[in-house]
C-alpha cells in the first residue's frame, strides 16, 4: 500500500470523491486499536459514515521494533483487518476498516488514515462528538465533552478583570525550538481549565504539534512567569473573524495558583 504522490493533501483528494457525507473538521483526540497494539493520535474530520485520521510517526517506533518494515508496512499489517477507534474524550468507540494511507514529509510528520466506519454513527453519537453543536452555529468547530461544559470560553466561570492581560506560552518539547512552540491569552478560566485564544494559526496546527500527550505552559504578566504548569489540549475550535486563530481548552495539571487567579473576577451572567 503505497501513499499518494500529488496534491497539497491528497488523501482529502481521494476521500472528497468517495464520501456519501459531510465532513465536519474537528480536533480530537483518539486512539486507534490495532492487531497489537495501541496508537494515539487525532481525528481532523468526521462524518456519518468515516473519518480523517493523523498518528504521529514517533507513536509506531515501538511496533516496528527491531523489524526493517516502514511506518505505512507497519499500519498495513496493524489495521488491514479492521481496527476500533476511541474518542478518548467523547465515550464513542467505533470500529472502522481501513481506506487509504498517506505519509507526510520532515521531521515529526503525521501518518493519515482515511477509514471508514462500519455501521454509520447515530444521532446520540454525533451529539457526543459534537457535530451538531457545529451544524447549529455554523463553525467548523471541535467540540468534545470537556468542550461542551467549558467551553466557548464565555461558559466557564472566570474572565480577566478590566486593564489586565495574562499570556500564556505553550512548550512542545521540541529539541529544534528552544522557546515556546505558541503564545496567546487567556480569555477564561476555570477550577482547571483554561481558554486560550491565539492569532494566526489553525486548530490543526495547534493540535497536531502539542497532539494527546501533557505539555508544559508559563502563565505571563506583569514582565515575568507567575504560573508554571503542565496540561493537556482537549478541544479545539476556529475562530469565527476576519483575522481567524484557534481558541483552545487546555485541562491544567493544577488549578491556577493566586497570583493568576487575581488576574481574573467572576463572570457576570
Amino acid at each position: 500500500m503505497t501513499p499518494q504522490a500529488t496534491g497539497t493533501d491528497p488523501l482529502r483528494t481521494f476521500l472528497s470523491g468517495k464520501r456519501r457525507h459531510k465532513r465536519h473538521p474537528v480536533s480530537l483526540a483518539i486512539e486507534v486499536s490495532g492487531r497489537r497494539h495501541q496508537f494515539p493520535g487525532r481525528c481532523l474530520d468526521v462524518s456519518v459514515g468515516g473519518a480523517l485520521i493523523a498518528i504521529p510517526e514517533y507513536h509506531l517506533d515501538r511496533a516496528i521494533g527491531a523489524s526493517t518494515d516502514g511506518y505505512l508496512s507497519v499500519l498495513d499489517r496493524e489495521l488491514n483487518d479492521g481496527f476500533d477507534v476511541s474518542f478518548l474524550h467523547n465515550g464513542v468507540v467505533v470500529e472502522a476498516r481501513l481506506i487509504r494511507l498517506s505519509m507526510g514529509a520532515g521531521q515529526g510528520s503525521m501518518l493519515k488514515i482515511g477509514c471508514e466506519f462500519v455501521e454509520p454513527l447515530t444521532g446520540h453519537q454525533l451529539a457526543q462528538l459534537g457535530v451538531e453543536a457545529m451544524l447549529a452555529d455554523g463553525a467548523p468547530a471541535a467540540v468534545e465533552a470537556a468542550w461542551q461544559e467549558a467551553a466557548p470560553a464565555k461558559r466557564l466561570p472566570f474572565e480577566p478583570k478590566p486593564g489586565m492581560h495574562a499570556a500564556v506560552l505553550l512548550f512542545d518539547e521540541s529539541p529544534t525550538v528552544c522557546g515556546p512552540r505558541f503564545s496567546g491569552h487567556i480569555v477564561a478560566m476555570g477550577a482547571r481549565t483554561l481558554g486560550v485564544r491565539i492569532d494566526g494559526v489553525d486548530p490543526q496546527q495547534v493540535t497536531s504539534r502539542l497532539g494527546t500527550e501533557a505539555f508544559r505552559f508559563h502563565v505571563v504578566a506583569s514582565g515575568g512567569a507567575i504560573w508554571e504548569a503542565s496540561a493537556t489540549v482537549v478541544a479545539a475550535r476556529y475562530l469565527d473573524r476576519p483575522d481567524g486563530g484557534a481558541e483552545i481548552a487546555l485541562l491544567a495539571d493544577t488549578t491556577p495558583n493566586r497570583k493568576t487567579k487575581r488576574l481574573f473576577r467572576k463572570r457576570k451572567r
